[in-house]
């Protein structure tokens, strides 16, 4: 009896595991003869929109937006303060923080106003004794013509009437007349080349004393440092205290004005997402600690080589400098050291076309996006422009097209991620429509 209930239980379960397999084998026999029946491929229409192209980046608050006050740059040497606004003073854009001793400029300036005027005086003077020398000339000039003519007139020629000491000595007058005549017209022309080159000379040293003149006048005008900006005065620490009296060069700086209406923050963007962060980019901050603070500034450094934030982290990051506006009612939370996030606004796309990372699909050297026209499913050539987590922007796509969203022609299967992709955390740069 026992043998026939153990018969009869094994029938049963046999039928049970054959029902079974009947109803998989169907399925996979219906799968095989119409796939999108059973695994229909998602399409999606594109459509072209406007989108801001932004980068996320990690970063700190450094202190207040802080400008340097320079000695002003004069080439007398050292410069005396003689007086300094005080420390911790509040300034307006363009009031005066430092003024310097104006006594060695002073002098300088009439030292050089002399000089110049001696130098007037003396090209006066040559003038008029260039003048002078010229009358001279003319005249004697005059004088030997005069005489030229008359000892041409006295030549003796009759020999039955002169004796030959008389010819030959009317003769010799003549000759000397107008050698004369010649001495005085080179003696004109030499006189004259010297009193240009005199002249050219005094103009010279004139020209050197004006330039100092100038030079002592600016110098006079710019012993004063002014602010900037406005702000707070910070005195500049170094080996030296700035003080009335104290000797300081062109150039050195001797204080910062503290912006109170300013931050500084440093980014850390990904070296992959460098591209396009530049000086004068838009950011806006979140700070970690007041998550509903908000506040935009403009990259104002980008370094040129990426650096690792830590020693134990293999990523390295482009380390930018920001200046933040804040309002004055959020400048007594911030302190330097807090964290934020931000993020940079790269630009702006027009007329983009923006579709998921499943519907590209690389083929050799190109990539691809299947269209459905009508009930096929054709191959379209395209060109990636830029790309963030998840997503591309793409070119080579009209309007309204249907594209899919996964390969059309093989079947949904488990795939085991790309470890060599780049996961959510480095990947920041996003598109946003607008």
């Amino acid at each position: 009896m026992k043998k026939v209930y153990l018969a009869l239980s094994l029938l049963v379960v046999a039928a049970g595991v054959a029902s079974h397999f009947r109803e998989v084998g169907r399925q996979w026999l219906a799968t095989l003869m119409d796939p999108r029946e059973n695994e229909p491929v998602p399409l999606m229409r594109v459509t072209p929109q406007d989108y801001r192209v932004l980068v996320r980046a990690d970063g700190e608050l450094t202190g207040l937006q802080i400008t340097p006050v320079h000695a002003p740059m004069v080439k007398t040497g050292s410069l005396k303060v003689a007086w300094l606004a005080a420390e911790g003073q509040i300034v307006e854009k363009g009031d005066t923080v430092v003024g310097f001793d104006q006594t060695d400029a002073v002098l300088t300036l009439k030292q050089s106003h002399n000089t110049l005027d001696t130098q007037d005086h003396l090209i006066e003077k040559q003038k008029m004794e260039a003048r002078s020398r010229v009358e001279t000339l003319k005249r004697d000039l005059e004088s030997t013509e005069l005489e030229l003519d008359y000892t041409q007139d006295q030549i003796r020629k009759d020999e039955q009437i002169f004796s030959r000491w008389e010819i030959r000595e009317s003769i010799m007058s003549a000759a000397l007349a107008r050698y004369r005549k010649g001495h005085l017209n080179r003696k004109g022309e030499v006189e004259q080349g010297l009193s240009e080159a005199d002249l050219r000379l005094l103009q010279v040293d004139r020209k050197m004393a004006e330039t100092e003149m100038k030079l002592a006048q600016e110098t006079l005008s710019s012993l004063e440092a002014k602010a900037p900006l406005g702000g707070v005065v910070l005195y500049k620490r170094s080996w030296t205290v700035l003080e009335v009296g104290s000797e300081v060069w062109p150039s050195q700086p001797l204080m910062e004005i503290a912006d109170m209406d300013r931050f500084r923050g440093r980014l850390f963007v990904p070296e992959n997402q460098i591209r396009g962060v530049q000086i004068g980019k838009k950011v806006q901050v979140r700070l970690d600690a007041y998550p509903g603070e908000n506040f935009s500034g403009e990259i104002d450094k980008v370094d040129k080589i990426a650096r690792q934030r830590h020693s134990r982290d293999p990523r390295k990051f482009f380390l930018c400098e920001a200046r933040l506006d804040v309002s004055p009612d959020s400048l007594e939370k911030l302190n330097p050291g807090m964290r934020f996030s931000a993020e940079i606004e790269l630009g702006e796309e027009s007329d983009a076309v923006v579709i998921p990372r499943s519907a590209v699909i690389k083929k050799d050297s190109s990539f691809v996006v299947f269209v459905r026209e009508g009930d096929e499913y054709l191959e379209k050539k395209i060109e990636i422009v830029d790309s963030d987590f998840g997503f591309h922007v793409v070119q080579g796509v009209a309007a309204g097209t249907q594209i899919c969203l996964r390969h059309p022609l093989e079947d949904q299967r488990l795939h085991l991620p790309d470890f060599s992709s780049p996961t959510a955390g480095t990947q920041r740069r996003r598109f946003v429509p607008f």
